[in-house]
């Protein structure tokens, strides 16, 4: 979080001199000091979020393809004639390996803006996901989601 004040405070200026420097790290620190105090950040617990960077921004890039290729799918369900009228839309529940609250959310999240899949319910570690084809709904339990997010888990307990 400093680096991130620090960053703002020298963008919203627009310079960099030796004074704006020193007057940033001032207000950062006291800045920073206020946030632990009063909403319990802690540099520790800082420093395991960004250990995690690298992870959410390989877990992002995974999110891109995999929304790209379900619109291509959805695309082909649509355009092909006859096609749309014999989808077999299903309800399927699963239980994914996600141990974190938040992990679960944003596979919840990660399912849901995926074109063709929308999240119903998420209670616990169970899903209940409605597919446009039963295809789309096909290994969600061991998807690309799901490994990111168990990869991203093992990087904040380690």
């Amino acid at each position: 979080m400093p680096i991130l004040l620090m960053t703002a405070w020298l963008v919203f200026n627009g310079r960099v001199t030796l004074e704006l420097v020193l007057v940033g790290l001032g207000l950062t620190a006291a800045l920073y000091g206020g946030c632990c105090a009063l909403l319990g950040f802690s540099w520790r617990r800082e420093l395991r979020l960004w250990r995690l960077l690298p992870g959410a921004l390989g877990y992002l890039l995974v999110l891109v393809r995999e929304v790209l290729l379900a619109n291509l799918r959805v695309m082909g369900v649509i355009l092909t004639p006859g096609r749309a009228r014999h989808t077999d839309h299903r309800l399927v529940e699963f239980r994914a390996p996600v141990k974190t609250a938040g992990g679960r959310l944003i596979l919840a999240n990660s399912i849901t803006l995926t074109p063709g899949t929308i999240t119903v319910s998420l209670s616990g570690g169970h899903y209940c996901v409605h597919a446009l084809d039963e295809r789309f709904a096909h290994g969600l339990e061991d998807s690309a989601f799901v490994r990111g997010i168990r990869r991203m888990e093992g990087r904040l307990h380690d």
